[in-house]
C-alpha cells in the first residue's frame, strides 16, 4: 500500500516531527476452543476446561529507526502459557510471504504470560502433548492467527513515537515460593538484595512525538496505508529536509505500554476450568478499559467545548452523539460501582464484569480476529522463577496449617499443599487484584519521571545447543551430557502421579 500526501495551498502550518524511533502496535484475538480441551500449564489431565473468564489476545510492538526504518524488531506478548517452535515458524512463514525478508527469525520475538489457563496442544514435542492427549488444532491455529494478524496490524499502525523507560518496586503482587531454597544461595549473595525474590516492575512508554509548527503556506491531507513505505524501505513521507510530518498531538498522548514484573499467572489454581489469561490478563484488560473510560470521556469533554464554542446550544445534538454519551455514562457508572465495591472492601468484584467493556468491544471476535483500539498494554513476563501470586502462603487443604516450608507437604503429600491469593478462596478476585496491582503501578511509572531510550535499533538472535553443555551430579544425567528427554523427567513423574492418583491429585503450590 502507499501513503499519498496532498498540499493544498492555504495559510495553515506544517507540524515536524523529530521522533527517533517509528513505533506500530496491534492486539488480535487468540482465544481458541473454550471447552472440552485441556488447560496448559498445571499439566493436570483432568483439568478440561468448559467455558471462558477472559479473552486471550495476543499484543506485538513493532519498533524501526526513523532514518532507517528497515532496520526494526517485533516484539509480541502472548496470553498463553507459552510460545511454541511450530507456532513461531508458521507465523514467520506467514510474515515472509506478507512482507519479504523483513520480519524473520532473527527480529522477530513471540513470548508468552505464562497463564496457566490457556488452551493446551500447540505444541509439537511430545512431552508437552501428554496431558492434552494429543496435539489440538484449533488451539494451534487460534495462536498463529492471531499473532500473525497482531503483527499485521502493528505493521500498519507504524508512526513516529516517542519512546521512554521508567521502573519502580512494586509490593504485595509477589512472593517467593521456595524461601528455603533461596536460603541456600551463598549469604553475601543474599545480602545484596532486600527480598527473596524480585520486585522491579519496568515499563516501555509508548508515546505520541511532541511537535513543533512551523508557518507554512500548505495544509496537509493525509491518507491510510502505510505512510513509512515500511515494506519497500521508502523515506518516510516528510518534507525534504527529511523530518516527518503528522498530527499534532500533546507530549503525554499515550499509544501503548510494555510492562515487565515477575510473577506467575497462577491466580487461577488447578481445580479452574476457565480459559483465562490469569493476573497479567487481568493487568492488561483492566487498564486499556480505563484508558478507553478516560479517552471517551475526554472525547466527550472536547466535543462540548467545541458545540459551545461554536454557539450550537445544550440542543443539538445529533443521533450519535446521543449514543455516545449514552455509553459514557454507562462507563462512568461502571467506574463508580467498582470504586464503590473497593471502599466496602471488595476491591476485585468480578473480573469478568470489570473487563465488560473490553470484551464488548471483542464480542463477536473469533480466533485471530483484529482488535483496534487506542491504547494497548502489554503485561509481558519478566524473571519469574519462583515469584507467586499467592501472596498469603502455602497451607494444607486437609488441616488448614502451613504446609511443611522445607518440602512444600502437607503430611508428606505435596497434593495437599495449596498457595493462598489475597482473596483467597475466590481464585477469580485473587487474579483481579493481583492484576490490579499490577495495572496501578503501570499507572504510576507512567506518570513518573524516567529515561527517554535513544540510540540506533538493534537486536540479536543465538541458537544454543543445549547437548553441548555439561551438567553435575547431582543431576538424573550424570556426568555426562543431558539428553533431551531427561529435561521432561519431572514433568512425566507429575503426570504418572496425577493418573495413579487420579481426583484425590488437587491443587499444588504455586
Amino acid at each position: 500500500m502507499t501513503h499519498f500526501v496532498l498540499l493544498l495551498l492555504a495559510g495553515s502550518a506544517m507540524l515536524c516531527v523529530n521522533a527517533e524511533y517509528l513505533v506500530g502496535i496491534g492486539k488480535a484475538d487468540i482465544t481458541g476452543p473454550v471447552a472440552d480441551v485441556n488447560l496448559m500449564g498445571y499439566a493436570m489431565p483432568l483439568q478440561i476446561s468448559r467455558g471462558i473468564h477472559t479473552r486471550l489476545y495476543a499484543r506485538a510492538f513493532i519498533v524501526a529507526g526513523s532514518k532507517d526504518n528497515r532496520r526494526r524488531f517485533v516484539y509480541v506478548v502472548s496470553d498463553a502459557c507459552m510460545e511454541s517452535q511450530l507456532v513461531t515458524l508458521r507465523v514467520l512463514a506467514r510474515l515472509q510471504v506478507e512482507y519479504g525478508g523483513l520480519y524473520n527469525a532473527d527480529n522477530v520475538v513471540l513470548s508468552g504470560t505464562h497463564t496457566h489457563a490457556s488452551p493446551a496442544g500447540f505444541l509439537q514435542y511430545v512431552l508437552y502433548s501428554i496431558t492434552s492427549l494429543g496435539f489440538v488444532q484449533q488451539s494451534f491455529d487460534a495462536l498463529v492467527d492471531g499473532i500473525s494478524e497482531a503483527v499485521r496490524f502493528a505493521h500498519e499502525d507504524l508512526a513516529p513515537a516517542d519512546v521512554s523507560w521508567a521502573s519502580g518496586e512494586l509490593q504485595g503482587a509477589n512472593i517467593n515460593r521456595s524461601p528455603t531454597a533461596y536460603l541456600a544461595n551463598p549469604a553475601d549473595e543474599r545480602a545484596k538484595y532486600a527480598w527473596d525474590v524480585d520486585k522491579d516492575m519496568d515499563i516501555l512508554r509508548i508515546k505520541h512525538p511532541a511537535t513543533t509548527a512551523a508557518a507554512t503556506g500548505v495544509r496537509l491531507a493525509t491518507g491510510p496505508a502505510n505512510m513509512l513505505g515500511a515494506v519497500a524501505g521508502d523515506n518516510a513521507a516528510g518534507t525534504q529536509d527529511g523530518s516527518l510530518v503528522g498530527q499534532k498531538t500533546t507530549e503525554d498522548d499515550g499509544r501503548g505500554l510494555i510492562s515487565w514484573f515477575p510473577v506467575h499467572c497462577t491466580s487461577m489454581n488447578n481445580t479452574n476450568p476457565f480459559v483465562s489469561g490469569d493476573n497479567k490478563g487481568a493487568a492488561a484488560g483492566i487498564l486499556e478499559k480505563e484508558w478507553q473510560i478516560r479517552a471517551t470521556v475526554d472525547q466527550k469533554r472536547s466535543h462540548t467545548k467545541h458545540e459551545a464554542d461554536m454557539g450550537a446550544g445544550s440542543t443539538r445534538h445529533q443521533p450519535g452523539d446521543i449514543v455516545q454519551w449514552s455509553r459514557c455514562r454507562q462507563w462512568l457508572s461502571q467506574l463508580s460501582a467498582w470504586l464503590i465495591g473497593g471502599l466496602k472492601g471488595n476491591p476485585a468484584s468480578r473480573l469478568e464484569d470489570r473487563l465488560s467493556l473490553h470484551d464488548q468491544t471483542s464480542a463477536d471476535a473469533t480466533s485471530g480476529a483484529g482488535v483496534r483500539q487506542g491504547f494497548t498494554a502489554a503485561f509481558a513476563q519478566s524473571s519469574v522463577g519462583d515469584t507467586s501470586p499467592n501472596v498469603l502462603g502455602a497451607y494444607c487443604l486437609d488441616t488448614g496449617e502451613p504446609c511443611v516450608m522445607s518440602s512444600s507437604t502437607c503430611g508428606g503429600r505435596n497434593e495437599l499443599c495449596h498457595g493462598r491469593g489475597p482473596a483467597w478462596p475466590d481464585d477469580t478476585a485473587s487474579t483481579a487484584i493481583i492484576g490490579q496491582l499490577q495495572a496501578d503501578k503501570a499507572k504510576e511509572l507512567w506518570q513518573a519521571d524516567g529515561t527517554a531510550v535513544s540510540g540506533d535499533v538493534d537486536y540479536r538472535h543465538v541458537y544454543i545447543n543445549m547437548s553441548n553443555y555439561q551438567v553435575g551430579t547431582r543431576l538424573l544425567c550424570g556426568l555426562l551430557q543431558c539428553h533431551p528427554s531427561i529435561r521432561g523427567i519431572h514433568l512425566l513423574q507429575h503426570v504418572i502421579t496425577v493418573l495413579l492418583y487420579g481426583l484425590r491429585v488437587s491443587r499444588h503450590w504455586y
